[in-house]
């Protein structure tokens, strides 16, 4: 749902689609079109659930060239600047 807590969450598929390389079609929710961009996962966004005709599908870029690097734990973690929190030393 387009709503809080829900618009706030990376959905979970959007990050293992990326890191796999895979063409990704997916809802236009605030939190995808963030994150995306934020990342460089390429993707097309479909308002609703209306889905558009597999012909235009074959043109979705792949995200083959995305370092999924970005999208481990320790590297949000880092970037969010909660390493002090954690009771041991992440490594880089």
């Amino acid at each position: 749902p387009n709503r809080s807590p829900y618009r706030l969450q990376t959905p979970t598929k959007l990050l293992e689609y990326a890191a796999l390389g895979k063409r990704i079609l997916a809802n236009d929710l605030a939190s995808t079109r963030e994150t995306a961009r934020r990342l460089g996962i390429r993707l097309r966004l479909m308002p609703g659930y209306q889905f558009p005709p597999e012909q235009e599908l074959a043109d979705l870029e792949e995200n083959r060239g995305l370092d999924p690097r970005g999208l481990s734990w320790e590297q949000v973690i880092s970037d969010a600047g909660l390493e002090h929190y954690l009771p041991g030393r992440l490594s880089g």
